[in-house]
């Protein structure tokens, strides 16, 4: 799923600008006003998401979401009426993704794009009176410094939505197996999430 994502999103990032100069002057047409405006809000709600703590429950979840709220801003590009503007507008970021790919640190692009499509190696939720606290654990690092990253995230049980508590790495010189962290919900301290490694408690987060 990993490899699954991280060949997805350049294939999104280059069909973006392709989408909004096809179908976005067809959209413009057959779309009302209303149903552009809707849309609109709710992908620039998504893409505001993304730099905050509030995501949707599970991360491919976010990735659907964040990828279809890009292809609909350029689809807006393409409901431009001025084809001069349609032009410079989508001409000039993708001539500066070629330029850029076309660099010897193209290299590390893929190293960062690994990173943020990355899935959780481990997760593990537990309830506590009417929230549902998540815990994922990601591979962290490199060759020099590397280990886990855990994220502490909660939601009501009955929304798809949740937010973010707190985010904390492991160095795998200390903590050298995932399997050895446990999670459980500390009802009398306002479910609080207790995370231990090998029985020894380590983290605590409100």
């Amino acid at each position: 799923m990993d490899r699954w994502l991280l060949f997805a999103w350049p294939g999104v990032v280059f069909a973006g600008p392709l989408l909004g100069i096809l179908l976005g002057p067809c959209l413009r047409r057959t779309l009302r006003r209303r149903t552009i405006v809707i849309v609109s809000v709710v992908a620039a709600l998504v893409l505001t998401m993304a730099f905050t703590p509030i995501s949707f429950v599970g991360v491919l979840a976010d990735h659907v979401a964040l990828a279809a709220a890009y292809l609909w801003a350029w689809l807006l590009i393409g409901m431009l009426r001025s084809r001069t503007l349609r032009a410079v507008i989508v001409g000039l970021p993708t001539a500066g993704v070629i330029w850029l790919l076309s660099q010897s640190a193209a290299f590390f692009l893929v190293i960062a794009l690994g990173d943020l499509t990355a899935l959780p190696v481990r997760t593990v939720s537990v309830d506590c009176g009417g929230t549902t606290r998540t815990v994922r654990t990601r591979l962290w690092g490199w060759v020099p410094t590397s280990g886990f990253e855990l994220t502490v995230a909660t939601r009501p049980w009955w929304s798809p939505i949740e937010v973010e508590r707190g985010r904390r790495q492991f160095n795998d010189a200390e903590y050298s197996g995932v399997d050895l962290f446990s999670v459980r919900a500390d009802a009398t301290a306002g479910c609080a999430t207790v995370i231990a490694y090998d029985g020894r408690e380590k983290w605590r987060v409100k």
